[in-house]
């Protein structure tokens, strides 16, 4: 898997976490704040850090957002500032964005501005989000004891169209296919369409596999990234 060039804004808790994940997987990693602490303290262990106002159009512009490959806002204090320094870097980056939330107003903001993705994270959170970063299929992930865990992932092509109780036939060794899970749609508190995740639960044998499913994994790292990757 070819490594990425991220740009975290915002280094605080969260942001420093996520940045030395990402580091640690391999990929080249920019961290932007206005801290002058925060940015010492990741400048030897990132690619680049710098002090800078990422609310301000003229200081991002020397960033180099044309190398990207994805931004992720990790701003955590300032509502504010988050969608401030977001407004900005649209106008100059249309590449992918992940914007961390900070409470429900400004979650619904990000839903109404059509950000790519948007996180709700705690620290220890930061780990997952960049192992889903590197395995790109996966859309998230929870390690298990032993060397198994649980993943989602959108439906393989081959699956399309498949019974449930055909299953069988149509799985690597070592993966189980749990349940899936389906989008809904809805309004959220402005009035902008969004959409929210359903668990479709016991699966019955004659269930058919949709274009549009989300499917629930069980096996090992390795499996599931196989499989994903059919």
């Amino acid at each position: 898997m070819p490594n990425m060039k991220i740009i975290v804004v915002g280094l605080g808790n969260f942001g420093s976490s996520l940045s030395t994940s990402l580091m640690d997987e391999g990929h080249e990693v920019i961290g932007v704040d206005n801290n002058l602490d925060r940015v010492e303290r990741m400048k030897d262990v990132l690619t680049y850090a710098i002090k800078l106002d990422a609310t301000e159009l003229s200081a991002i512009k020397t960033i180099p957002f044309d190398v990207a490959d994805l931004v992720i806002i990790a701003i955590g204090e300032d509502v504010g500032a988050s969608i401030t320094a977001l407004a900005q870097i649209k106008k100059i980056f249309d590449g992918k964005i992940i914007a961390r939330s900070i409470n429900e107003i400004h979650h619904a903001i990000l839903e109404t501005i059509k950000i790519d993705e948007i996180v709700e994270p705690e620290a220890e959170y930061a780990t997952e989000l960049a192992k889903r970063i590197a395995l790109r299929k996966i859309i998230k992930s929870m390690n298990l004891p032993g060397a198994y865990e649980i993943a989602e992932i959108p439906i393989p092509n081959f699956l399309i169209g498949v019974a449930y109780k055909d299953l069988s036939s149509k799985l690597s060794a070592g993966v189980q296919v749990i349940t899936t899970i389906k989008k809904r749609f809805k309004e959220n508190i402005f009035k902008a369409s969004t959409t929210e995740l359903v668990t479709q639960g016991t699966l019955p044998p004659d269930y058919i596999f949709d274009e549009d499913d989300i499917v629930l994994l069980f096996g090992t790292n390795k499996d599931i990234e196989k499989f994903a990757n059919r």
